[in-house]
């Protein structure tokens, strides 16, 4: 059995600051984090993820969000050019987006909960694996083509 494990880890700060007249106290900030990454279970099981979290401050009722996307395929043909993968977004329904504008009288917060959660069934096929075939180590031109 093959076990392989590729991750990436992402960090965002965002923060704002008002500098008008009677605004320079409100301050809002997200911080994300973000791991994404493929367990290779064996030659043809692919694993992926995709987990988020988020922590908001400085807006009413704001919800720390955590997303989680996850999917598994797996290759088929003889040639393994062929991938079926079943993706889940959002698996815990917590996907919002919030903003916030300013006016010259206030500011409104603006929130919004999308329906995100949803499954997806995915079929992609390659039917030619290009390589340079009967030309391969041989050198090139500079205009790319092979020299004979």
């Amino acid at each position: 059995m093959l076990f392989l494990w590729h991750a990436w880890l992402v960090f965002a700060w965002l923060l704002t600051a008002f500098s008008l007249p009677g605004f320079s106290g409100i301050h809002a900030g997200i911080t994300e984090f973000n791991v994404y990454g493929k367990a290779y279970l064996s030659k043809v099981f692919v694993f992926g993820f995709d987990v988020g979290k988020s922590l908001v401050q400085g807006f009413k009722d704001a919800h720390n969000r955590f997303i989680l996307n996850l999917n598994l395929e797996r290759r088929i043909f003889k040639q393994k050019n062929g991938i079926v993968s079943v993706v889940l977004m959002d698996a815990l329904k917590q996907n919002n987006f919030i903003s916030r504008t300013l006016m010259s009288n206030g500011f409104v917060d603006s929130h919004s909960n999308p329906d995100s959660r949803y499954f997806l069934l995915q079929f992609s096929w390659s039917p030619q694996h290009w390589s340079a075939g009967s030309n391969a180590g041989k050198a090139r031109a500079r205009n790319g083509m092979f020299i004979k």
